[in-house]
């Protein structure tokens, strides 16, 4: 899996390295699973693309990190795979938090899917 780009501010991702990161996915695809990006996506349908920075409230914090919602992910972005931190491990009950991301995760998937 290459790291190409994240969802904090003023990351050391910028556009040239993310775009230098993606052709190297492209170019080595029998090795590669995936790419971690926001908004750029591999050439290679073959290669997924696993986003960080999933949220079904927050829109950034104080960190400097930037949230989208799965919806926003899965059907105008395309991702195939969402990733998801804070928004769970801080959650009072991360068991249930877990299990409302996983359905709400899927649910905008499919309509991604039912749209192609």
């Amino acid at each position: 899996i290459i790291v190409a780009e994240m969802s904090t501010k003023d990351t050391l991702t910028d556009k040239k390295y993310t775009l230098k990161a993606l052709d190297i996915a492209d170019k080595n695809c029998e090795y590669v699973l995936g790419v971690v990006a926001q908004t750029h996506r591999p050439n290679n349908p073959g290669i997924m693309l696993l986003t960080p920075g999933i949220s079904l409230t927050a829109k950034s914090d104080k960190h400097g990190q930037r949230y989208g919602h799965p919806d926003e992910a899965f059907v105008r972005r395309g991702i195939d795979v969402m990733i998801v931190g804070r928004g769970i491990y801080r959650d009072e009950n991360p068991k249930l938090r877990a299990e409302m991301y996983r359905k709400i995760g899927w649910e905008a998937y499919t309509k991604r899917k039912n749209k192609e």
